[in-house]
């Protein structure tokens, strides 16, 4: 009897190799956050769940696309950053609230302050 040939990924169903594309580190936090869609001026209530000098995830109750402004207070520190949404996370299990990955527009001096809260990257 012949044996069946093996079945082998197209190279279309071959998942591509997961990158780290960050430029800087993620630290997991839970900070309450008031975030301002630019567009509308609508303000939501949310919490920042994790944050780098790059950008946060944000859990939120409502939809955000667009420019926004994500405010918050990391350890005695008010912060404030304009953003813009790049990415919605998976749907949200029923009674959660939706996630948003956001990337600050760059303000040197407000990166600094963050930076100086944050422990570093690679710690000696």
């Amino acid at each position: 009897m012949d044996e069946p040939e093996p079945k082998y990924a197209e190279p279309s169903e071959v998942p591509p190799p997961l990158i780290n594309r960050r430029l800087y580190a993620r630290f997991p936090v839970k900070l309450k956050a008031k975030i301002v869609v630019k567009d509308s001026g609508k303000e939501l209530d949310g919490e920042v769940l994790d944050v780098s000098v790059g950008g946060a995830l944000l859990r939120v109750s409502g939809a955000l696309v667009g420019d926004i402004r994500v405010s918050f207070n990391l350890d005695g520190v008010d912060c404030a950053f304009d953003a813009r949404v790049v990415r919605s996370a998976s749907k949200p299990k029923l009674g959660e609230k939706p996630k948003f990955g956001v990337e600050f527009h760059r303000d040197v001096a407000m990166q600094e302050r963050l930076k100086s809260l944050l422990p570093p990257k690679n710690p000696a």
